[in-house]
C-alpha cells in the first residue's frame, strides 16, 4: 500500500535496480557459435555475427593495454592501436581477437573471452582455411 506518490529518489533507485538486474541476467553467459559460414557471439539479447569470409586473422589478445583489460563483463567498444574494437568480455578469461577484412560499421576488430583460447583459435583458423579453399 502506498501512502503517497513516488518521489524522485524512489524513481532513481527503481531505475538502478532494473538496470543492474538486466545487466546481471543479460551478461551472465556468452554463447560462441562457429559454423563453416559464420562466427556468432551472443550475450543475452545482444548478438554479433561475423561471416567467416570476413575474418582476416585470429590471435590471442596480447596487445591490449593493461588499463583496458579490466573493463568489466559485458560489451565494450574501444580504440586499440588505432583500430576500433568491439569486445565481448568476461574478466576472468583470456580473450581472442578477430581482425576483420572489411569493417563492420566503425569496428575493425572483435575480441571475446573464452575458457579455451587455443582450441577455439584452432577451430576458427581451420574454418578460415576451409573457407579460403572453397
Amino acid at each position: 500500500v502506498m501512502a503517497g506518490s513516488l518521489n524522485l529518489l524512489t524513481g532513481i533507485f527503481l531505475f538502478f535496480f532494473c538496470f543492474f538486474l538486466f545487466y546481471s541476467i543479460n551478461y551472465r553467459t556468452l554463447i560462441i557459435s562457429i559454423t563453416s559460414e559464420f562466427l556468432k557471439l551472443s550475450f543475452g539479447v545482444f548478438t554479433w555475427t561475423i561471416p567467416i569470409s570476413n575474418i582476416h586473422q585470429c590471435h590471442p589478445d596480447d596487445d591490449i593495454p593493461v588499463l583496458m583489460k579490466y573493463g568489466g563483463a559485458g560489451i565494450h567498444f574501444m580504440l586499440v592501436r588505432n583500430r576500433y574494437r568491439g569486445s565481448f568480455n568476461f574478466l576472468e578469461h583470456s580473450r581472442i581477437v578477430i581482425r576483420l577484412k572489411r569493417k563492420a560499421g566503425l569496428v575493425r576488430d572483435i575480441s571475446f573471452s573464452t575458457c579455451h583460447p587455443n582450441k577455439l583459435s584452432e577451430v576458427i583458423q581451420a574454418a578460415i582455411t576451409t573457407n579460403q579453399t572453397a
